[in-house]
């Protein structure tokens, strides 16, 4: 979902603001969870449910980042990889993490309109739809642009595009077409479907790609690159629009979630189905910790709800956040 629509949904529920529709992270601990807000990042500690710190880009820096279009925690836990609509990126130092500083600030001369930051390759690749390129950048090297690659059904691309762990496989959907390119070989498909698009995830190895639609469905493509064409399979469950889906870190698992308020796991060896019921309102966005221990679930109301795996256990909910008149202080519930 875009950021302009959700800002919609949420001024008829009487909400101050809106959740950005990147998936929160935790930490490598599983102590904190960072979530974009706007032009912020806002650091949780889990255990309290307490906002505890912010990444906000100081004005004395003269320059208007603009929305948080992706981010990644990076390295050991200590930094938080940030990309941003008006064309930067900012490395944050959060080592001490109350006391979050920025490390590196780097211009792209662009805008950022999509950002995928792969700790696994050292590489950030970026989308710009004005220019139909998706840039992929070296983190160790100051990240310096290493390919570029131009794709013109790019400008129409929707919501959030996918890689696969290695950097290699790109992939992005529009209204009715799946695109894949290989950032390595440079040979690009596209696929038309039958069905309005809604979400797509490459599994991390890169072996098939997983798209859901407004009806519900999941489809499943195989030998994307073959020359007799992709293989498709088709799952099930969702009576509405799919509005996420996810691989786990191993790849064991895709998650989704729409408006039935129902996490699906799905396990991508047996196809059979688990559910995390009731969670409380429509799922925007699902993600998993490092470690596979948690999931985490970003509902249409406003919060952020965590999760055990293991036997869905309510670990944390984060409800709608308010701010101080000053807009100083941020306050929110703490769990239930």
């Amino acid at each position: 979902m875009g950021v302009g629509k959700k800002f919609k949904i949420c001024r008829k529920m009487n909400c101050k603001f809106s959740l950005s529709s990147v998936a929160p992270q935790t930490t490598a601990d599983n102590e904190y969870l960072v979530v974009a807000k706007d032009t912020k990042l806002l650091i949780y500690n889990i255990n309290t449910g307490f906002c505890v710190a912010k990444c906000k880009v100081d004005f004395s820096i003269k320059q208007k980042t603009g929305y948080v279009k992706g981010f990644s925690i990076y390295g050991q836990g200590d930094k938080i990889i940030a990309g941003y609509k008006r064309g930067y990126i900012v490395v944050w130092d959060i080592s001490k993490i109350l006391e979050p500083g920025i490390e590196n600030f780097v211009s792209l001369g662009h805008d950022i309109d999509d950002i995928i930051i792969n700790s696994s390759s050292k590489h950030a690749i970026v989308v710009s739809k004005h220019q139909k390129i998706v840039k992929t950048f070296d983190i160790l090297n100051n990240f310096a642009v290493t390919s570029e690659d131009k794709n013109d059904s790019l400008k129409e691309f929707r919501y959030s595009t996918t890689c696969s762990e290695d950097s290699r496989y790109f992939s992005f959907i529009t209204k009715d077409h799946l695109h894949v390119m290989d950032l390595v070989t440079k040979d690009q498909k596209s696929f038309k479907t039958n069905f309005t698009l809604s979400c797509v995830s490459i599994k991390p190895n890169g072996k098939y790609i997983a798209v859901g639609d407004v009806v519900g469905k999941i489809h499943y493509y195989y030998n994307f690159f073959s020359e007799k064409g992709p293989t498709v399979t088709t799952r099930h469950w969702h009576s509405n629009k799919i509005n996420t889906l996810n691989f786990t870190k191993d790849g064991s698992f895709l998650l989704t979630g729409g408006k039935e308020a129902v996490v699906v796991m799905w396990h991508q060896v047996t196809q059979q189905s688990s559910y995390i019921s009731r969670v409380g309102n429509q799922i925007l966005n699902l993600s998993t910790s490092e470690d596979g221990s948690y999931i985490i679930i970003s509902m249409i109301d406003n919060s952020v709800k965590i999760v055990k795996a293991q036997n869905y256990e309510t670990v944390q909910h984060i409800r709608g956040l308010l701010v101080d008149s000053d807009h100083t202080r941020l306050v929110q519930n703490s769990k239930l």
